[in-house]
């Protein structure tokens, strides 16, 4: 993604959940890009994407309104996703880390561990940004060792929620010490499963995935609040 369509992408999304694009209104695409001062083309490719992350939906035959965010699906979404998180890390833990799988979960770890030592305030937005990825990859990565194709599809379906995909926090950076705080704990999470999987301890692992999806509920829940974006 372009940095100008990111930009674009973060600027709407912003809005979005803080509530100056209430659920139901309309993104005229000419109206935007010249507030914007972009032409439409990006505005679309952002669009495409906040649609991808379920910010957004499709209005007709043109054009885009944005979604209604339902607290009550979203906590729905996300214990769903524990629940097949937790399955996988048990899974993994009972057919025990190849080497390869073992150093990139491993590295994952350790980059959510840097990353939280480096924060500062100042660079939030990108630390946002970057713990977002790592910690897509770290979610994505439990999914994919368990070596199931019905739970990555089943994974699909969880994650056309908006704010059930693992790299959608919620957040852009607008709340940096309550953010740290739950980036934190996340990574306490991370490590805490990493160490249950090569301990070889399913249901550990299992329980300790279920139990980082409530704690994202929670946090989600808190979020929602702070930005009067989404009922409760």
């Amino acid at each position: 993604m372009s940095t100008l369509i990111k930009t674009v992408t973060d600027e709407l999304r912003r809005r979005i959940l803080k509530g100056s694009l209430p659920a139901g209104s309309r993104i005229k695409e000419i109206e935007f890009s010249a507030e914007l001062n972009v032409s439409r083309t990006p505005l679309r490719l952002a669009l495409g994407e906040l649609e991808r992350l379920g910010y957004v939906e499709k209005s007709g035959r043109q054009g885009f309104r944005v979604r209604e965010i339902n607290m009550a699906e979203v906590a729905e979404a996300l214990e769903l996703r524990g629940v097949l998180e937790g399955y996988a890390a048990r899974r993994i833990a009972e057919m025990g880390l190849s080497d390869k799988d073992h150093n990139w979960l491993g590295m994952l770890v350790e980059n959510g561990r840097h990353l939280i030592s480096s924060w500062t305030r100042d660079m939030r937005q990108p630390f946002v940004e970057s713990w977002a990825e790592n910690n897509k990859q770290f979610h994505d990565a439990l999914i994919n060792m368990a070596r199931n194709s019905h739970l990555a599809q089943s994974m699909q379906i969880v994650s056309r929620t908006v704010f059930a995909r693992a790299g959608n926090l919620g957040s852009i950076g607008d709340y940096p010490e309550i953010e740290l705080e739950f980036f934190t704990r996340a990574q306490e999470d991370h490590e805490a499963i990493f160490d249950a999987i090569t301990q070889r301890e399913g249901a550990r692992a299992e329980a300790l995935c279920r139990e980082h999806a409530r704690r994202s509920i929670a946090n989600k829940q808190k979020l929602s609040r702070l930005s009067e974006r989404v009922p409760t």
